[in-house]
């Protein structure tokens, strides 16, 4: 039987990742509309983190410090402000749209399915009539 001897070397090098994680910034602000009301609901979104406002339109942010945070609401447009210059209050304008002429038409029925109505209500008269027979022709009860 053959043995075989090994050596462990010692580690010489070492392959440390470099700490690259940097201390994110925090910034505190209200959503509201033009007239000053809170926006509750509005998605804010950031490179770092995504996060939604509360009922009072209060959200944190958390950034990196250089991307830009992006306000978007239902029925308000869309703002893409960067992280340096965000105030404490973000206005929120309504997003309008004129659409054009809207027309409304009634279509009628088509008569071509007339027929299934008629074997359809026949096919029911049936039934109630048969259910109904059925009933008449049972025993009646004994009375002494």
């Amino acid at each position: 039987m053959k043995q075989y001897a090994c050596t462990i070397k010692e580690k010489t090098e070492s392959f440390e990742k470099p700490n690259i994680q940097k201390k994110l910034l925090e910034k505190k602000v209200i959503v509201v509309d033009v007239f000053g009301d809170p926006i509750p609901a509005v998605h804010v979104l950031g490179a770092v983190a995504k996060t939604i406002t509360n009922a009072k339109g209060e959200a944190i942010i958390q950034s990196n410090g250089i991307d830009s945070i992006t306000f978007s609401h239902v029925g308000k447009v869309t703002q893409k402000i960067p992280f340096d210059k965000l105030g404490s209050k973000i206005i929120l304008e309504d997003d309008i749209e004129d659409l054009g002429e809207v027309i409304i038409e009634a279509v009628k029925p088509k008569k071509d399915n007339l027929w299934i109505w008629v074997l359809g209500v026949g096919a029911v008269g049936m039934y109630l009539w048969t259910k109904n027979s059925k009933k008449k022709n049972a025993p009646k009860p004994v009375t002494l």
